[in-house]
């Protein structure tokens, strides 16, 4: 299972080498274990740069999340201890910037927001479990503006 693993990660290894990150990657352990905790690279100022991925205690992923200079910059994923995606967000120089969207453990949108510079801006919509709209309001840079 461990050998599997390894497996996973070395395309992303390789791909990361020909982007001229360190040439070798952060890896951080669970605690007495040989389990990864966390995985990624640092560019030669020691930042966070590329994909970082973080997983669970029993070896599923966590999170994919990008990095740009020390920044999450791109795209993040999060997932549920079984895989299904938790929550897709999108980051711009460390803030939350476009949109993010959060599932139930099934699969169903929860929650669609949107971001600008880190704050609200825009319309957020709140989902029943069955996918019928639970709430809608509109937010502009960070405040409400219509319930």
């Amino acid at each position: 299972m461990t050998k599997l693993r390894f497996l996973a990660l070395l395309p992303i290894v390789c791909i990361l080498l020909l982007c001229g990150f360190d040439d070798k990657p952060v890896v951080s352990y669970y605690e007495g274990t040989s389990q990864v905790k966390e995985i990624g690279y640092h560019n030669k100022e020691g930042q966070k740069v590329g994909e970082w991925i973080s997983y669970y205690s029993d070896g599923a992923v966590k999170t994919k999340i990008q990095y740009k200079d020390g920044k999450k910059h791109g795209e993040g994923i999060r997932y549920y201890p079984d895989g299904a995606v938790k929550k897709k967000e999108q980051y711009k120089d460390g803030d939350l910037h476009g949109e993010v969207i959060e599932y139930y453990q099934d699969g169903e949108v929860q929650r669609k927001r949107q971001y600008k510079d880190g704050e609200l801006h825009g319309e957020v919509i709140a989902y029943y479990p069955d996918g019928e709209v639970h709430n809608k309001v509109q937010y502009k840079d960070g405040e409400l503006i219509s319930p």
